[in-house]
């Protein structure tokens, strides 16, 4: 003991020095060390928020809402963590583990993200895409159908939120709301779809045979009278707008025809803009001055058939309020116009009447058919005037 308190004081100095020095030198590698490895964390965590960033800039929110609410839960989550770990103050190297496992699945979660976003994104936007030409091309038909059929207010304010619909869809689809687009755009198909449905029921009966073997009957019966008493009779095919002129049985004259502008359908009452069809006569034969059209082949429309069908309309409660039966059905000039717009006469063009006129009188025999030969839809929108053939009876 003695021999220790008699040591020399500088070699207790010395070792106390180096102990102090060697602890400096400890202490400031661990703090140089705990500095790199916080820059390079914090280097790694503003890498992952500028993924998480990319992700919420591809719309990953909407497209992929998953995965970037994971990612970014897994990242606030790395935030918490490091900021604990940092504010610790201890001479210890800093544990990032925890935060280092939440900043790996923020990466992962963020590229998932990303991907799912961008592929989710291209698939609305082809999806959209397809079901707007979808709707472009059935209102398209629509309208071609409402050019050539009457389809009545109800249809046609249908037709209008159609098209209505479709500009909506592409003005989403540009804004880059796919989903809203394709939305739209399935609302404008399903109203289009409705007229054409409308219109198919209206047409349905110019295919159907029972109607066709009438039409075809009537026909036969006015071509063989007309052979027979070796007179003119007129046949009027409305779906083909045409008007046809026999003569001893035999077709001389083949005459373009405008019909009313509710063709497609048979006449049932006044005021419905449809061309009758039956068996008439023409009861007068108008010179000019005599008629609001130049001149004119008055029709004994309605006859006996007419009137039936009208009590039979007015019976099952098929008639607005206040309907008549209506009358004064020419076969009248001012007609050549290229479109259907009368009341529910036929009409010519003016040199076609005049050659008429002059070839038929009071008594001729006219039938009016809706058609002559089964027609679909799109050609009664299109019909082939080229045909004169006679119906055999």
């Amino acid at each position: 003991m003695a021999r220790i308190l008699t040591r020399p004081w500088w070699l207790v100095g010395g070792c106390l020095l180096i102990a102090v020095g060697l602890f400096v030198f400890a202490s400031g590698t661990v703090r140089y060390l705990a500095v790199h490895r916080e820059a390079a964390f914090s280097a790694e965590l503003a890498r992952v928020s500028r993924l998480v960033g990319e992700a919420r800039a591809r719309d990953a929110e909407r497209w992929a809402r998953g995965p970037f609410r994971a990612a970014e839960a897994a990242f606030r989550s790395a935030q918490i963590h490091y900021r604990l770990e940092e504010a610790r103050a201890s001479w210890w190297l800093p544990d990032f583990s925890t935060a280092g496992a939440d900043v790996e699945r923020a990466r992962g979660a963020a590229e998932r993200a990303i991907q799912e976003a961008e592929w989710q994104r291209r698939a609305a936007r082809s999806a959209a895409e397809r079901a707007l030409a979808l709707a472009r091309g059935t209102v398209g038909q629509s309208d071609r159908l409402a050019a050539g059929i009457h389809l009545g207010p109800a249809r046609r304010r249908l037709l209008g939120e159609a098209r209505l619909a479709v500009g909506q869809a592409a003005l989403l689809h540009e804004a880059g709301d796919y989903h809203s687009a394709r939305a739209r755009a399935d609302r404008a198909a399903r109203l289009a779809d409705a007229v054409q449905s409308h219109a198919a029921a209206l047409a349905a009966r110019f295919a159907d045979p029972e109607h066709l073997q009438i039409w075809q009957h009537w026909i036969r019966e006015t071509v063989e009278e007309s052979r027979r008493h070796d007179r003119a009779a007129i046949v009027v095919s409305k779906a083909e707008r045409r008007v046809l002129l026999y003569e001893a049985g035999r077709v001389v004259r083949s005459y373009a025809a405008d019909m009313g502008y509710n063709w497609i359908a048979d006449k049932v009452h006044a005021g419905d803009g449809a061309t009758p069809e039956g068996r008439y006569r023409v009861t007068a034969v108008k010179g000019r001055g005599a008629s609001s059209y130049y001149k004119a082949l008055l029709l004994d429309y309605p006859n006996d058939a007419d009137r039936r069908a009208f009590r039979d309309a007015s019976h099952a409660g098929r008639l607005p309020p206040g309907a008549g039966i209506g009358g004064l059905i020419e076969i009248h000039g001012e007609g050549g116009r290229g479109r259907d717009w009368t009341q529910g006469c036929v009409a010519l063009s003016n040199v076609d009447l005049d050659d008429l006129w002059q070839r038929v009188g009071v008594g001729t025999p006219v039938t009016i058919v809706g058609t002559r030969q089964p027609l679909a839809i799109e050609e009664l929108l299109a019909p082939s005037n080229a045909s004169v053939a006679e119906v055999a009876p």
